[in-house]
């Protein structure tokens, strides 16, 4: 995936892969062309580079789990309903060039593909994960460059609510009473 106008990322994924009948499979996605795709067995660290252009979409899933297709259910339940096998993909973290982008995610919500015996209704929507992907489907968000620009973005800004205007005062500009006052509290309580 590379071309004159492409910049180098490097991704670094930690996961654990839990199975239930078979391994999970994991996806990693630029522009909804796979750029990594594998098995998940028990704990692996993965690290690659690929090359984007100066916004792109980034997604990774899971897929190929199953949910009654041909009477295969890739979740098991004992006789009180309560998971005791679940094939699911654990995510300790993920990195874009060394810094971790996994609380971005979880701000993202997870896009389901529905198979087999699912029902839409019985997951919420829209659904947001922690670090455990237990559906078919990707975490997928609109990236743009430079990256450490967008992780900034990202993890700090906050949106401006409506109706609230951001208000400089500036009479108070270079009037500093309060805190002389304040200064003046705190030394004589230090002379004590």
């Amino acid at each position: 995936m590379s071309n004159q106008s492409s910049n180098p990322l490097q991704i670094e994924i930690d996961l654990t892969g839990h199975i239930c009948n078979t391994w999970p499979i994991f996806y990693v996605a630029i522009n909804k062309q796979q750029v990594y795709k594998g098995l998940i067995k028990k704990h692996q660290h993965i690290k690659f580079e690929v090359y984007v252009r100066p916004e792109f979409v980034f997604s990774i899933g899971m897929e190929d789990k199953r949910f009654g297709q041909e009477t295969i259910w890739d979740t098991k339940v004992n006789k009180f309903n309560k998971i005791v096998e679940d094939k699911t993909i654990e995510i300790h973290d993920i990195k874009f060039n060394d810094v971790s982008i996994l609380d971005i995610l979880q701000k993202t919500p997870y896009k389901v593909e529905f198979t087999g015996q699912q029902k839409k209704e019985e997951v919420p929507d829209p659904l947001y994960l922690d670090n455990e992907i237990c559906y078919n489907g990707a975490w997928s968000c609109d990236v743009f460059l430079p990256i450490y620009n967008w992780i900034i973005v990202k993890k700090f800004k906050q949106d401006i609510q409506p109706g609230i205007s951001e208000f400089s005062d500036y009479s108070k500009l270079f009037h500093y009473s309060k805190e002389e006052k304040i200064i003046k509290e705190i030394k004589e309580l230090l002379k004590l």
